[in-house]
């Protein structure tokens, strides 16, 4: 009758948070998805194309869903993550946002943050947009 999808963490900087990662929970379903917003691909406008390093790139726009639900009978605070190379433009439910200092060349790695409960039987969906250059 014990949860045995935690692990244990004995220690964490002072002032400092950590996070366990639990590889599935079967009381909560969530799901991701990203899809180009618009098909630009065929005909870019002029301000989409740009060279980089010698080599061309086209700007896409793409959106972001997140989906939870909730299978639980009590209310739960859920900690989602959500990381990405580009530049964000918006998203719902003001996440925090973290530039990463990871190389993913010419787009820039952007971590979200939400903390948010989620109600007996609640489903929810959070959306976000970005820019990301691409080779063309």
């Amino acid at each position: 009758g014990r949860f045995r999808g935690q692990s244990l963490s004995q220690w964490v900087n002072p002032d400092q948070a950590a996070t366990l990662r639990v590889t599935q929970a079967l009381s909560i379903r969530a799901q991701a998805s990203e899809t180009e917003e618009e098909n630009a691909r065929s005909n870019p406008k002029p301000e989409n194309i740009a060279w980089f390093f010698g080599s061309r790139y086209m700007r896409l726009t793409i959106k972001g869903t997140l989906q939870v639900h909730n299978f639980r009978a009590t209310e739960v605070p859920l900690h989602i993550r959500c990381r990405f190379a580009g530049e964000l433009i918006d998203a719902e439910a003001k996440p925090t946002t973290t530039l990463l200092n990871e190389n993913s060349g010419i787009n820039p790695r952007t971590e979200l943050a939400w903390i948010l409960p989620l109600k007996p039987g609640e489903e929810q969906a959070l959306h976000y947009r970005y820019h990301l250059w691409t080779a063309y």
